[in-house]
């Protein structure tokens, strides 16, 4: 974390990627809050150019020595939602601000990338497969799903007698009851 000295005003320039692409920030509702263990409060001057942020960090705004924090809110389009938006929050460690020159680093500006990676919410397979009549439960769902990826692996590779797939027919059956 970088130490800057109280008093002294910098600017921080923030990528935004998301699995390793920028996410374009122009068009999106944002909201910007810088955290300290004291207080937080919403930075309302920042601009946006694509997916970075530049803030302009004065002794105004980071006037208690300490860790401070900043964390962006934006949403994104996403046609699987109810609602058709995805809430999105990232936050990043911005510096400490510390009492005395000997302490800081010797910094004016300062750029840092966050890339967050999102593991989408939705129906489950044995909930899709629920709805479309399936009545076993969830341990023999994921029990019939294991013979099925056996199945179609073993199709795959060409390796696959009668015989191996009666007993995996078998199997998967008796996993119904």
């Amino acid at each position: 974390m970088r130490k800057i000295r109280i008093g002294n005003d910098f600017t921080f320039y923030w990528a935004i990627e998301l699995d390793g692409a920028p996410v374009d920030l122009t068009a999106l509702s944002t909201r910007l809050y810088l955290i300290h263990p004291r207080k937080t409060k919403e930075v309302k001057q920042f601009e946006i150019n694509g997916n970075i942020i530049s803030i302009e960090l004065t002794k105004a705004l980071l006037n208690i020595v300490g860790a401070y924090s900043l964390e962006l809110h934006y949403e994104l389009p996403d046609p699987t939602r109810d609602n058709g938006i995805r809430s999105c929050a990232v936050d990043i460690r911005l510096c400490q601000i510390v009492a005395t020159t000997e302490q800081a680093d010797e910094i004016s500006e300062f750029t840092t990338t966050s890339d967050m990676a999102f593991g989408f919410q939705g129906k489950s397979a044995y909930d899709i497969a629920k709805e479309g009549g399936y009545e076993g439960t969830y341990e023999e769902y994921q029990n019939s799903s294991k013979l099925i990826g056996i199945i179609a692996r073993k199709t795959e590779s060409e390796i696959f007698s009668e015989v191996e797939y009666r007993e995996v027919e078998l199997k998967n059956n008796i996993a119904a009851l």
